[in-house]
């Protein structure tokens, strides 16, 4: 049992990562922010065009070169979940923007929300893998619009 829902968690992650992502129109990922910095500093940070990588079809931009390379080993441990789209719309049935700036990590994921709103709906949640669950459906059926 144990290893069918360590299965079933593994791919859930790995789909929340496939698909579309939330770039900007020069592909650009969650708008230029640093998604290492998130995990390495705490906080949202805006990454520099001098330090930059592609990846799984979009640009993404770090703070420093070293976060730039953490990134490049393993993008799977730091990418937003749900192609940095908004993780509370995703719960409630639809597609929205995700505000880099408006951020949470939950067991050791990023997640980007539209709004302060939305974000402090998750923060309150007495059931927060079923949220994360409402938007991976969510998910699967949207992330191709």
């Amino acid at each position: 049992m144990r290893a069918a829902v360590f299965l079933i968690c593994s791919l859930w992650a790995a789909t929340a990562l496939a698909g579309e992502f939330n770039t900007t129109s020069e592909g650009v990922a969650i708008e230029g922010y640093d998604t290492v910095g998130y995990f390495a500093a705490g906080e949202a940070r805006q990454g520099r065009s001098l330090y930059e990588t592609e990846w799984s079809g979009a640009t993404w931009r770090f703070a420093t070169a070293a976060e730039r390379d953490a990134f490049a080993a393993e993008p799977e441990a730091y990418a937003p979940q749900f192609g940095g789209y908004c993780a509370n719309g995703l719960s409630e049935g639809h597609k929205a923007t995700g505000n880099p700036g408006i951020w949470r990590i939950i067991d050791g994921k990023l997640y980007l929300f539209h709004t302060e709103r939305g974000r402090r709906r998750w923060d309150t949640a007495g059931d927060i893998q079923a949220y994360i669950e409402d938007a991976q459906a969510t998910w699967e059926r949207l992330k191709d619009n």
